[in-house]
């Protein structure tokens, strides 16, 4: 199957633009990541253009998102080569990785909205991605080494990305 990224401007019924070939990814104002979601997630900025190679651990990418209120927090989700899924909140601006633990689970496919914290969770006797979303009662973000899932950054100048449009 083809995957896109597609960019939608304002909220009434325009098309959407094609935007690039992606499994995994998004698209805020002047920032454009997308995934192999094998290997590595690939981040333009205005700017700057940087490759995150992943751990050699991890299998795949399941989401690649931000949180509204901290554009810099990229919230990821996978699975590991052992079969574990994974959640993890990278600070871009800070280098900082960290852990997303809600009730106890990692956050699948977390997203947040202020204090808050939804993930997909698994519902009894349904296949893998029949999940439920929900609010997690308990979150814990723990810090970890950011070679636990992301081995290296690889940066360089962009003169390829500026989309005047998201111009302010």
């Amino acid at each position: 199957m083809n995957y896109f990224l597609y960019e939608k401007i304002g909220l009434g019924d325009s098309e959407p633009l094609l935007t690039i070939p992606a499994k995994v990814g998004y698209l805020w104002k002047y920032r454009l990541v997308y995934a192999d979601p094998k290997t590595s997630i690939m981040v333009y900025d205005d700017s700057t253009r940087y490759e995150m190679v992943l751990s050699d651990e991890i299998e795949f990418l399941y989401r690649v998102s931000y949180s509204p209120d901290c554009p810099d927090l990229m919230l990821i989700s996978g699975q590991k080569k052992n079969g574990e899924l994974f959640s993890i909140a990278h600070h871009t601006g800070l280098d900082k990785c960290f852990e997303v633990i809600a009730d106890g689970l990692p956050a699948y496919k977390a997203a947040t909205f202020g204090s808050k914290v939804f993930y997909a969770t698994k519902q009894p006797e349904e296949d893998f991605e029949q999940r439920k979303i929900v609010q997690a009662t308990t979150v814990e973000w723990r810090e970890v080494p950011n070679d636990l899932y992301i081995k290296d950054i690889i940066m360089s100048e962009n003169k390829d990305y500026h989309n005047e449009e998201f111009e302010l």
